[in-house]
């Protein structure tokens, strides 16, 4: 019932791009190809996340594109994890060493339900339930924990003189496997066991027979992963440093500030605030130097002093060491180098468990006698206050316009809060042109956000298109710090889908959408010139500039030569030689767009683009006979 009201919300912020804008979810048919290209179809991290993109186009065939349907399955995906971390929480303290601290059954039952509860209810985890393309993230937890609880269980067997090896490794290897193919967090599968042998299986147990076995799959699963991972960085170090080109941050200055962080994601997990929850937190400070904020220095100290004790006092006090250390190892991927943004906070799903179980172990067996209905009734109102701090961002989220007033009130100084919260005034709006006063805060929102995120253009095309929607005049300075920006500043990826929006509603709107085509090509061109867009980015607008001088001003060999410089770009992209191959077709010339289109296949390796080359090829064999 806590997440009742949110499951009439809309889609939010990276749904659009991922679920709306992808061409391959609606699945015209369920078959075996069909399904395949759908789940190929991701451009998330590196693997693509293909599990993920397989579920959300089984729900675009059975619900098409209801937020409803979407949502429901997120929750009973989050359900499943709870029971499953039930399983685990029990398995930790009935089939490690902590049995013999809590050698009631009933009381181990209590316990672990005590912690289930804390994590299903966690206010936190409402992005990772609401927030429908986050089911990347729950779906990965959901493989991690399956593989977790098959791994303590032979883990359990072996140290008691019985066969686990077997189910040991399917479980680490198929959980690792299926949960990076769900979102790429899943390699931390290992690191998290590496928890909890080093804190909750005994090592002065010489009687444990599963101890090197255990050491032999750490060494092959972390240590040579690790070593190899840190070589290679030093060998190429752009491998890491080539993507803070497009941050306004450096390696350093990330470091610095996800110690702190870190230390936000523990307070909010401990002692949540309504008012800091939020599903953008682009107005989180960057720690510039040690002293920058002048508790950047205070948060570095800290977590290394809990690290440390963490790992000293794991034999005296287990579950506080597995507390600290799951969390750490939780977020030693997203948290870490690498030139991820710097605050989400579905990134806690799964680290939570550790810092939830400690609390709940702490409160329900450490306690001293004379507190014990003192810590039981304190147990059961943090699950109370949990639920109802889910059921209140749930009613939050359950409305596009009130979640949008709130993010934007709650982060003030957030650009991507205010640009929302403008986007929502902009399609109210739209529904009635006659109310000035959604047109007027819409402008203003965008302004601030604007004025926020002096790197952003998104907000200065929001200005943009609100005018042309209105039928008002574009003034030409809105229009040169759009190009400005374009031009100068470090560009986000956003940059693409606000040009390529413009651009295709100057095609297929041409009454709402009237700028000059000279005005477009400049803006076009302004980001062509950008010298920190890399190959790729420049290849997305080459490829935008191409299909607009081809379907708006009818210069195809203008549009061919920019789609031409597009595949040079980006030769290996499947997708750019069919935009050539279309380009052909139309003026006639079926034998070299054939070329492409095979060509096209071969680059394909994934699959992604089988049935659309098919087509390309089967008009292309018409138009040469």
């Amino acid at each position: 019932m806590a997440y009742w009201p949110g499951l009439r919300g809309d889609f939010e912020f990276d749904d659009a791009i991922n679920l709306l804008a992808n061409q391959s979810l609606p699945l015209a048919n369920l078959s075996m190809r069909s399904l395949w290209e759908a789940s190929m179809s991701g451009d998330a991290g590196p693997l693509g996340r293909p599990l993920s993109m397989l579920s959300f186009a089984l729900n675009s065939h059975f619900h098409g594109f209801e937020p409803l349907g979407y949502k429901l399955a997120n929750l009973g995906i989050h359900l499943v994890n709870g029971a499953l971390t039930y399983v685990l929480a029990l398995l930790l303290l009935s089939r490690t060493r902590l049995r013999t601290i809590a050698a009631d059954p009933w009381a181990r039952r209590i316990v672990a339900l005590c912690a289930t509860g804390f994590w299903l209810l966690h206010p936190l985890h409402v992005t990772s339930v609401l927030y429908v393309v986050q089911r990347m993230t729950s779906l990965s937890a959901t493989f991690t924990l399956l593989g977790m609880i098959c791994w303590v269980i032979g883990r359990a067997n072996l140290r008691d003189g019985k066969r686990g090896l077997l189910l040991m490794w399917i479980g680490a290897v198929a959980g690792v496997i299926l949960a990076s193919l769900s979102k790429e967090v899943g390699i931390l599968l290992p690191l998290y066991l590496l928890v909890v042998e080093i804190c909750l299986f005994d090592a002065s147990d010489r009687a444990d027979g599963g101890r090197r076995s255990a050491m032999v799959f750490f060494i092959m699963a972390v240590g040579i992963p690790g070593v190899a991972a840190a070589a290679y960085a030093i060998a190429r170090p752009e491998w890491i440093l080539g993507g803070y080109a497009g941050r306004d941050f450096t390696l350093a200055e990330r470091l610095l500030t996800e110690s702190r962080v870190l230390g936000f994601y523990l307070q909010q997990a401990i002692v949540p605030r309504l008012n800091e929850f939020g599903i953008y937190h682009d107005d989180f400070v960057v720690s510039r130097r040690w002293a920058d904020p002048p508790w950047t220095a205070f948060a570095m100290a800290g977590w290394a002093a809990a690290v440390t004790l963490a790992v000293w006092l794991r034999r005296r006090a287990p579950v506080a060491a597995f507390g600290v250390l799951w969390f750490v190892a939780g977020h030693f991927l997203e948290s870490s180098v690498f030139p991820l943004e710097l605050v989400y906070e579905h990134r806690n799903y799964l680290p939570l468990f550790g810092p939830i179980f400690a609390v709940a172990y702490g409160l329900l067996v450490w306690r001293p006698r004379w507190c014990a209905a003192g810590c039981a009734l304190a147990a059961t109102a943090y699950v109370a206050l949990f639920g109802g701090m889910t059921y209140a961002r749930a009613l939050e989220w359950s409305n596009l316009v009130d979640h949008a007033a709130i993010e934007a009130a709650n982060h003030p100084g957030s650009a991507r809060a205010r640009h929302q919260l403008g986007r929502v005034h902009s399609m109210l709006f739209d529904r009635e042109p006659d109310e000035e006063r959604h047109y007027h805060a819409a402008d203003s929102s965008f302004a601030a956000a604007a004025e926020l995120g002096s790197g952003d253009v998104g907000a200065v095309f929001g200005r943009v298109m609100l005018r042309l929607r209105a039928g008002k005049p574009v003034e030409p300075e809105l229009l040169a710090e759009a190009e400005r920006r374009l031009a100068t500043v470090m560009p986000p990826v956003g940059n693409v889908t606000h040009l390529h929006s413009l651009a295709r509603c100057q095609v297929t709107k041409p009454l709402v959408c009237r700028l000059p085509d000279g005005t477009v090509l400049g803006l076009l061109d302004a980001a062509l010139r950008n010298p920190l867009n890399h190959d790729v980015r420049r290849a997305d607008f080459e490829s935008i500039k191409g299909i607009y001088l081809a379907h708006k001003m009818g210069d195809w060999s203008g549009a061919e030569r920019a789609l031409l410089r597009g595949v040079q770009l980006d030769p290996r992209d499947p997708g750019r030689r069919l935009q050539l191959a279309d380009l052909y077709l139309a003026i006639g010339k079926a034998d070299v767009a054939m070329q492409h289109a095979r060509q096209a296949r071969v680059d394909d390796v994934r699959g992604r683009y089988g049935q659309r080359i098919d087509v390309v090829l089967a008009r292309a064999s018409e138009g040469t006979r």
